[in-house]
């Protein structure tokens, strides 16, 4: 959710990638590393992020939208 609040609401731009440590991300989200590794790997699996070092750039923020909000049942 946070990284979708990011590209949605704080004017990030999704093509140009957000430069921001694994580390720091967590911190900024509240999770612990290894959990927000789990997360990263499942969207990259998914085709929704790719990362490199340091960075990560979101290839579908429609995807990434359906994976931080799912619809209601």
């Amino acid at each position: 959710r946070r990284l979708l609040s990011l590209m949605e609401f704080e004017g990030a731009d999704p093509s140009a990638g957000l430069t921001i440590s694994q580390l720091d991300f967590a911190a900024a989200s509240g999770v612990s590393v290894p959990t927000l590794q789990r997360s990263f790997r499942k969207l990259r699996r998914s085709g929704v992020i790719e990362t490199a070092y340091g960075k990560v750039v979101v290839k579908d923020l429609a995807r990434l939208r359906e994976f931080a909000l799912p619809a209601p049942d």
